[in-house]
């Protein structure tokens, strides 16, 4: 059997299989039919083959193949002014035996790129991100390389791609109902990374619920960071708080006389909240008094390590800790 990847061959309707993989029905045939007439077949259909039979499978080109065919029935190819092709310009982008997921995530990515496919752009994004996910369990692609590829496949900016990775890679509790509101629409990729980032699964929830019911995205989202960072600022263990507190009995015997004993119990505790807001561990007072020194020239160290780390083309898993750090502080201020 002949190969023809990477070529462009033509191809008679008969040799043209649709590929039960693609579930989108293809739309506004009509449509497509007015532009065809007026700008005739810019771009070849994309297909993977041959099979046994000799056949192509469509990947991307469903409409115009259907309008291509309507045309031929109204138009008969003998009309010496407008001769529709009989013969399709088709590109081989790979064989018949192409994984199944790779199919897939072919056909979601042309359906990202089809106009009359926008008002699904974001059901087509959260595809192709699971679909990416799979790959990744599979061993065929590395979770480093997600972003890349996404910003690639939606033809977005890099930072905005990695919102999709943030939340489409996520597995901790209720993922999935975060997942679900990016990809109907009911929230931006931007707050459904803020709502991943909570750690704490009934944080998760509350916020899901409330979104769920039409309240405002953000504003929900802004009120739940405000509390978690409020409740953030005291942590005090219990048994500290177990060694600083007055026995029952001693309060018993405190009554109609010097407060003193509760006076200083309660010091102690106040002292103890002072405390935990600043013990820092042994040698940090000393780093950062060395680093206020030196502000300048480390941040622009900083700079210089991020201008050669560009021009790296597989970073250390050292360095790929160093630059997701870098993107959390990126999101931090945006």
């Amino acid at each position: 059997m002949s190969t023809n990847e990477g070529k462009t061959v033509l191809l008679t309707h008969d040799r043209i299989k649709k590929n039960p993989l693609n579930t989108y029905p293809a739309k506004n045939i009509d449509d497509m039919v007015t532009t065809l007439r007026t700008y005739g077949l810019i771009e070849p259909l994309a297909v993977i083959g041959p099979d046994e039979e000799e056949c192509y499978i469509l990947i991307s080109g469903e409409r115009r193949l259907e309008a291509l065919k309507k045309l031929n029935e109204e138009e008969p190819t003998e009309d010496e002014e407008r001769k529709w092709p009989v013969n399709i310009p088709c590109h081989v982008i790979g064989l018949a035996d192409m994984p199944e997921d790779d199919q897939k995530l072919l056909i979601e990515i042309a359906n990202l790129e089809s106009r009359e496919m926008n008002e699904d752009r974001t059901k087509h994004m959260a595809n192709v991100m699971r679909l990416l996910k799979r790959k990744v369990e599979s061993g065929a692609l590395s979770e480093r390389k997600i972003a890349m590829k996404a910003s690639e496949y939606f033809k977005t900016s890099t930072r905005y791609a990695r919102y999709w990775r943030l939340v489409f890679m996520d597995e901790k509790e209720h993922a999935d109902k975060i997942q679900k509101l990016a990809e109907d629409g009911q929230v931006k990729i931007r707050e459904a990374a803020q709502i991943t980032k909570m750690d704490n699964p009934e944080d998760r929830m509350e916020v899901i619920e409330q979104i769920e019911e039409g309240m405002p995205a953000q504003e929900v989202i802004d009120k739940k960071k405000a509390e978690i960072k409020k409740k953030g600022k005291i942590n005090i263990k219990k048994e500290d708080l177990d060694k600083l507190s007055v026995p029952l009995e001693d309060l018993d015997a405190m009554k109609g006389s010097d407060m003193s004993g509760a006076t200083a119990a309660n010091s102690n505790v106040e002292n103890a909240v002072k405390a935990s807001d600043s013990v820092q561990p042994e040698g940090v007072e000393s780093w950062e008094a060395d680093y206020e020194d030196n502000y300048e020239d480390n941040l622009q160290m900083i700079i210089d390590w991020c201008e050669k780390i560009k021009t790296v083309e597989e970073p250390t898993d050292e360095e790929w800790e160093a630059i997701k750090a870098c993107e959390e502080v990126a999101e931090h201020f945006e």
